[in-house]
């Protein structure tokens, strides 16, 4: 039973984690310029998940046509930091914490 609920919560720890993933990286950019291989580091290191390239550069391009982040060429790598659209969509994200538990919440709850 103990393997079984660890599967399961593995599953969804890396399912809510992967759904987030625009959601973190505007959250970190507030902090910190990042490049891609930081976006990879940061979510292994904070969420211990394996992420693929694929993914966080899909993530990226996501953000940058919605014109939340933007990007430039800075030695080998391309980084990125948060436009003025991304700063006020992480501020919403922030006060909205309460109503996106209660999504989450309501999920759980059936």
């Amino acid at each position: 039973m103990l393997d079984l609920e660890f599967d399961v919560i593995s599953h969804i720890h890396q399912r809510v984690t992967m759904s987030f993933l625009d959601v973190l990286i505007l959250l970190e950019l507030r902090k910190e310029v990042m490049n891609d291989y930081d976006v990879i580091a940061y979510v292994q290191n904070k969420f211990q998940i394996s992420v693929e390239p694929e993914s966080v550069h899909s993530t990226l391009n996501f953000l940058e046509k919605n014109e939340l982040i933007k990007s430039k060429q800075a030695q080998k790598s391309r980084v990125y930091a948060l436009t003025e659209k991304g700063e006020e969509t992480v501020k919403t994200v922030l006060n909205s914490r309460g109503k996106i538990l209660g999504l989450v919440l309501n999920i759980l709850t059936g």
